[in-house]
């Protein structure tokens, strides 16, 4: 008696769409786990997503912060890159990037952050002194300091202000020290002077002094 076997012949499948959807993928790049960023400042969050078996185009990236979206499902690029710019606050301590394809397999990446608080301008009026003699018709020597933990001179603003007069017409942009110099004219009377700074985040600093102008 003769025995017959039968074999069941199995396609064989390659490329994309074979087999079960794979999860897609994501990667931050641009920050890692732990890393320090400053607080009131901007940071440019980049990543790349990737899939084993869809290609870029059916991809969507979406950037978390603090668990709510701060950047909405974008196409990544040709090379699979996404970016997204986040004004950093005390929150800005969970960023995710996610993303999507187009059966709805979802691959993400978390990073923790340390958000460092920054600190305000300093200003500090140098003269006019609120033991000096000055007089209405007479131009007034005006002097500061404007300084700060983060940002550099040039990048500050100085304004000065009298309670009388109101704004001031003085130097307002600080030297490579951070030094503001000018000369102002003021009605005669009791004048409380104000000096104030303003950072790039716009954090601001304040100096005050009283000075009496003779007539």
């Amino acid at each position: 008696m003769k025995r017959v076997l039968s074999f069941l012949v199995l396609p064989i499948c390659t490329g994309l769409g074979c087999g079960a959807n794979a999860d897609p993928e994501a990667v931050v790049h641009s920050h890692s786990d732990g890393e320090e960023i400053l607080e009131a400042y901007t940071e440019s969050f980049q990543g790349t997503v990737s899939d084993p078996d869809n290609p870029l185009s059916e991809l969507r990236a979406t950037w978390y912060v603090a668990g709510l979206v701060a950047c909405a499902a974008t196409v990544p690029d040709e090379a699979g890159n996404t970016e997204c710019v986040v004004l950093v606050t005390e929150t800005t301590t969970q960023v995710r990037l996610e993303v999507t394809d187009s059966e709805e397999a979802v691959g993400f990446h978390d990073i923790t952050l340390v958000v460092l608080p920054t600190k305000s301008p300093v200003a500090k009026i140098l003269s006019p002194t609120g033991a000096g003699t000055y007089y209405s018709d007479e131009e007034i020597p005006f002097e500061g300091q404007a300084s700060d933990a983060e940002d550099v001179p040039a990048d500050l603003d100085v304004a000065w202000g009298s309670d009388l007069d109101g704004t001031l017409s003085v130097a307002d942009e600080p030297d490579d020290e951070g030094l503001v110099s000018g000369v102002a004219y003021l009605s005669e009377g009791e004048h409380v002077l104000s000096m104030t700074v303003v950072d790039l985040t716009g954090k601001t600093g304040t100096d005050q002094r009283t000075i009496v102008v003779e007539p």
